[in-house]
């Protein structure tokens, strides 16, 4: 007797997307250090790989700050079977950038002080057009 052809569906199998790192020195973007990205949820060996992504900090200042991976692309043979959980975001730091205060000036005659006349100063390292400015110090002769 004939078998008769039934029709089903084969439903895409969940994978996870997960990142770590990002962490870098403030550069005022919101772009992130170097990314991690591994794949969970794969079926046996079969190799898929993250292709292509985009990720940003959601704040250009320092500390500690999400960071938002988007526009996943998995590449793979494979790849089709598979449906991509929707990313979660983790967290990474923006660290201080340094600065280097100089500071000119002070000759002056013995007057029997430590103190000089008057300095300039400058810093170095500022990223491109934000102002930083020294608005108060002490100095003395040692």
């Amino acid at each position: 007797m004939p078998v008769r052809p039934i029709m089903g569906t084969i439903s895409k199998k969940d994978i996870t997307a997960t990142f770590s790192g990002g962490t870098k020195i403030y550069d005022s973007t919101r772009f992130t250090g170097p990314l991690t990205g591994t794949l969970s949820g794969i079926i046996g060996v079969e190799l898929i790989t993250i292709s292509t992504y985009i990720a940003f900090f959601s704040t250009q200042n320092v500390g500690l700050n999400r960071v938002d991976v988007s526009n996943l692309i998995i590449t793979g043979a494979t790849a089709p079977n598979y449906y991509l959980n929707p990313i979660a975001p983790h967290y990474s730091n923006i660290n201080q950038k340094q600065l280097i205060a100089s500071f000119n000036g002070g000759n002056k005659t013995y007057d029997g002080t430590l103190i000089p006349t008057t300095l300039t100063n400058s810093l170095s390292g500022i990223i491109g057009t934000e102002s930083i400015i020294i608005s108060n110090w002490t100095s003395k002769y040692r």
